[in-house]
């Protein structure tokens, strides 16, 4: 399906969770992105690694949290966004 926005009845009571189509993504992103500057941050891996992976850099003037398991590569992560972030 195509992106829209979410409405007052897009509720996640009972929702079922799944993977989102790379070509939904990459709208999202595209739409997301017209409105403000980003970081390319490497490619989405769910998507066959054709989609950018893509954060606000507005975003990083206040606070940040990188979250996951021990060896998941948040510490390799905030390498990436702060190398792009000085770039």
């Amino acid at each position: 399906g195509a992106w829209r926005d979410p409405g007052p009845a897009d509720v996640f009571d009972g929702a079922e969770i799944a993977a989102a189509d790379p070509a939904l993504v990459d709208a999202w992103h595209d739409r997301w992105a017209t409105a403000r500057p980003t970081l390319d941050i490497g490619r989405l891996t769910g998507a066959g690694g054709r989609t950018r992976a893509r954060v606000a850099a507005a975003g990083f003037g206040r606070h940040t949290f990188l979250c996951g398991q021990s060896g998941s590569g948040k510490s390799y992560a905030l390498g990436v966004i702060l190398e792009r972030l000085l770039m």
